[in-house]
This record gives C-alpha cells, sequence and structure tokens, in this order.
C-alpha cells in the first residue's frame, strides 16, 4: 500500500458502489460539513457510507473510500471534541494509508497534535509488536461486508476458507441464483452459534475478519490478504494474544540454502490460547510461524504438526453441527 502526503483526500480514485448510495458524494457532502462548521452532520453522512465503500469489489477502490472515511471521520470527531474516537478512526486511517504526511497547516493544532500522536506509536507497535493490536492496528473494523455477486460467490473468501468438501461440491451442482441464495443462507445457518438470535453474530464476524485481512496481509497488488497464510490464519482463528517478530536464523528457514539467508528474512510469531481458539478445537495453545522469504512482504507458513492440525481442523469446528 502506498504512502500519501494528506492536504485534501481526492475522492475520484474510487467509483460508486452498485449496493448503496455512492460513498463519493457522501464524502464529499462530509466535507462540505466540516468546512462549515457542521462535524456531527459530516459524522451521520460518513457513518451512512461505510457500507456502500465496504461493498466495493475492487479493493483498491475499497481501501480508497474506507482510508477517506475514517480520516475524515477522525476530524469530525476532534473537531467535536471526542479525542478518544477521533485517535480510533486514525488507527483505522493509518490501516489503509500506512506511512501517511499531514500538511499540518491545513487542519487544526489539536488534530495535527493527534495525527502525530497516534502516528508514532503505530509505528513503535509495528517495529516492536507485543500484541495483535500493536502489529495490525485497527481491528476490528466497523465495516463487514461481502459483495461477491451470487454467481460467483464460489470464488469468495468466505467459501474459498470456509466450505467444506461437501459444500464445495453442492455449490458446483447449482444452476439458478435462487438456488445459490438459499445455499448461502444455508451456509451462514450452519456456522451461527446461536440461531434463535436474530443476528447471525460469527457471520458478521468472521466478514468483518475478511474485509480486515485483505488490508492488513496485502501482500501483492493482485492478490486478496485474506488468502495469504496469515489471511487464512486470521479468518479462521481471530487476532492471537501475541504477536512476536524477530530475526529469521539460518537453521530457521528450511526451504532456502542457509548461504543465501540474510538480514531481510523474518519470523513472525502468533500465539493463540484455549480463550481465542474455537471450542472444538481441544488445543490449550497453538502457536503459527510465518517466515519471510529476503525482506519481501509474503510471509509463508512454517508447518509443524499441532499448527498444520489446528489450522486443517478450524473450517470445520467453526460449524454449529
Amino acid at each position: 500500500m502506498r504512502s500519501l502526503t494528506i492536504a485534501v483526500l481526492t475522492l475520484t480514485v474510487f467509483a460508486p458502489s452498485a449496493h448503496a448510495a455512492d460513498p463519493a458524494s457522501a464524502i464529499a457532502k462530509a466535507k462540505a460539513e466540516i468546512t462549515a462548521g457542521n462535524h456531527a452532520a459530516a459524522l451521520r453522512l460518513l457513518h451512512e457510507a461505510t457500507a456502500g465503500a465496504a461493498a466495493m469489489t475492487e479493493l483498491k477502490q475499497r481501501s480508497a473510500a474506507l482510508s477517506a472515511i475514517h480520516f475524515y471521520s477522525a476530524l469530525a470527531s476532534s473537531s467535536l471534541g471526542d479525542r478518544e474516537q477521533a485517535a480510533a478512526e486514525l488507527r483505522s486511517f493509518l490501516l489503509y494509508s500506512p506511512g501517511s504526511k499531514l500538511d499540518a497547516t491545513r487542519y487544526p493544532r489539536e488534530f495535527v497534535t493527534l495525527f502525530n500522536e497516534v502516528q508514532r506509536k503505530v509505528q513503535r507497535g509495528r517495529e516492536n509488536p507485543a500484541s495483535f493490536d500493536d502489529a495490525y492496528p485497527g481491528y476490528p473494523p466497523a465495516e463487514a461486508s461481502s459483495s461477491w455477486p451470487l454467481s460467483v460467490w464460489g470464488a469468495s473468501s468466505e467459501f474459498i476458507i470456509l466450505a467444506s468438501a461437501e459444500e464445495r461440491e453442492q455449490w458446483g451442482h447449482l444452476s439458478d441464483d435462487d438456488a445459490r441464495r438459499k445455499f448461502i443462507d444455508a451456509f451462514w445457518a450452519a456456522r451461527d452459534p446461536e440461531p434463535e438470535t436474530k443476528l447471525n453474530e460469527a457471520r458478521i464476524e468472521l466478514l468483518r475478519r475478511i474485509s480486515f485481512a485483505d488490508v492488513a496481509f496485502d501482500e501483492a497488488a493482485d492478490d486478496r490478504g485474506s488468502l495469504t497464510d496469515r489471511g487464512r490464519v486470521f479468518v479462521l482463528l481471530g487476532p492471537p494474544t501475541r504477536v512476536s517478530v524477530r530475526p529469521l536464523s539460518r537453521e530457521e528457514a528450511p526451504w532456502k540454502p542457509q548461504r543465501t539467508i540474510d538480514s531481510g528474512n523474518a519470523m513472525e510469531q502468533w500465539t493463540y490460547f484455549r480463550e481465542q481458539l474455537p471450542k472444538k478445537l481441544p488445543h490449550n495453545e497453538v502457536v503459527f510461524r510465518f517466515i519471510s522469504d529476503g525482506g519481501s512482504l509474503t510471509r509463508k507458513m512454517l508447518h509443524d504438526f499441532l499448527s498444520e492440525k489446528a489450522f486443517m481442523d478450524a473450517p470445520a469446528a467453526l460449524r454449529r453441527d
């Protein structure tokens, strides 16, 4: 993801969503309300724009829209004196636009001070993380959406990561949208831990994880972060209790000759304890290790028996039956 200098965030980089009101229009109106001093009205507009932005199918457009929404929500919240909410919005903004620089001449002094404080704290956490929130600030996001058309829903991250072999076979035999719609309803119902309630909490949580993972674990321009090794583990198990990153020793790079190991390699370790794991998984602790190759953004999971088993068993463990 590219960094940017923020003067006035442009809205021409993303297209209107077909699933909700045009986010670009809503954000433009919110900016006008902020300029007029109507900060509460701006926040309402930005909140209403979130669903449309989250429903965008193109990841770069979605990230640009949500980045703008979080930035201006932070600005409006700060102007209303809600420093805590403004800081939370800035953390989410920096997820979508890391390394951003603020043009201090264009914004109130209080907001500039807060922006710099949040940015420094986020940077320190990423450099020496002790928790998931240090390494990947901004979770859980307010937005959670699945915007795949019915005909190609089988290519969605939720289906790819969660579907059983039986469900994959069933999906392949569906020939019309009505049957696909019923299948998707049944798919999520099977993963609803409390079917007697109106909301499917598991569906909301899993789609939130996917939305977050698509951005937080973006390793290549054309890949979905939710389908990377870190992304898949995160979608299945959620935030780990502990995260650590350290240099990789020569002995810890099984797929590379030792002579090629350099200072750009690192190992990222995620530790899950009993309370973070699905109830059906029998483990008290599971550790996942991800190794970077030559200093690239890509981090591949290092497979061992326990982590591999937990990873393979997790999709079934999320089902109610």
